[in-house]
Formats: structure tokens, C-alpha cells, sequence
């Protein structure tokens, strides 16, 4: 996690970062556990990521993104309040929108992005940019740009070798 601060054209822009992780909960609460168990059966994260001695468990990602999302909400009003900018950037999506709408439902779903719809709108940031799923997304939550402009992997996504990448102006 970190903050940064720029001076550009005159006037002051903060950055926030955050890898963010997910919660698992995007299909609620309820649903957490069956994602986590789906995350850890899916996804080569839990098998080829080590972290602290061990695999990367899903219970690890979940109390990463706690700490991220914890950070973010201290920090984010703070920036809104002393920046003319204010942008957070996070690996993993904010918004279920974030997913490839073939795969939004799916039981994967959850490990690419969480529901963060009202902490974006309490922020109040001027942008969010994140990644992770390789779908572009161009949204307003509030009065929050969400943004994602992936190029994908070159040789295995076909839209990668005609990637152009997105120009916000703020």
C-alpha cells in the first residue's frame, strides 16, 4: 500500500495504491466460504504463490484485503480533502462489473473482484483504476470514475496485440 503525491500542471494529485485482494463476498456474505473453497480449488494462486512459509490460502487474501480496504478508508477521505485529484489504484476490481460479463457469475467470480460500490461513493475519490480480470471497464459510481483498461497477455488474448491504453483527464 502506498501514497503518493505529485504536483502536475499546478495542482496537487494523491495516488493511492493497494493491491486489495478480494473479500469472496461479492455474492454476499453467505457465499463467502463456498468462493473461498471454489478460489482454492480454481485458481493457480492458492498452489504456486508462497506467502509466510506456505501456500497462499484464500484465508490469506481475504485478511489482506481487510488490512488494504481498512488503509483505503483512512486514507482516501484524507487525500479527497487534501488534494485537487485524488486517485486510487488497485490491482484487484471494486465492482462486479469488473468481471467479464461471461464470467460474472460464475464461481470464480468472487476472486477477481469485490463488491465495493459503497465505499466508493463514501470515498468520493476521483478515480479508481484497477485490474486484474483483463476486461476493460469505464464506469461512475458517485462521482467516482471506475476505470480498468488491461492489455492481456500477448500470444493467448487476441485483443492484447491491439492494445491501446486508456487516457483519463482529470
Amino acid at each position: 500500500m502506498g501514497n503518493y503525491d505529485f504536483l502536475i500542471g499546478g495542482r496537487h494529485v494523491a495516488v493511492l495504491g493497494a493491491m486489495l485482494w478480494t473479500d469472496y463476498a461479492l455474492f454476499g456474505e453467505s457465499k463467502r466460504i463456498d468462493s473461498m473453497k471454489s478460489a482454492f480449488v480454481g485458481l493457480n494462486d492458492h498452489n504456486s504463490i508462497g506467502y509466510r512459509g506456505t501456500y497462499f490460502y484464500p484465508e490469506h487474501a481475504l485478511e489482506l484485503h481487510r488490512r488494504s480496504r481498512a488503509w483505503l478508508a483512512d486514507e482516501v477521505p484524507k487525500a479527497v480533502n487534501d488534494a485537487d485529484v485524488a486517485i486510487v489504484v488497485t490491482h484487484h476490481g471494486v465492482v462486479q462489473e469488473a468481471n467479464p460479463p461471461v464470467y460474472r457469475n460464475g464461481s470464480l467470480a468472487p476472486a477477481f473482484a469485490s463488491d465495493m460500490i459503497d465505499d466508493i461513493r463514501q470515498w468520493g475519490c476521483d478515480l479508481e483504476a484497477s485490474g486484474h480480470t483483463h476486461h476493460p471497464l469505464d464506469m461512475v459510481v458517485g462521482r467516482t470514475r471506475v476505470v480498468s483498461s488491461p492489455r492481456g497477455y500477448i500470444g493467448t488474448e487476441p485483443v492484447a496485440e491491439r492494445y491501446v491504453p486508456l487516457v483519463v483527464e482529470l
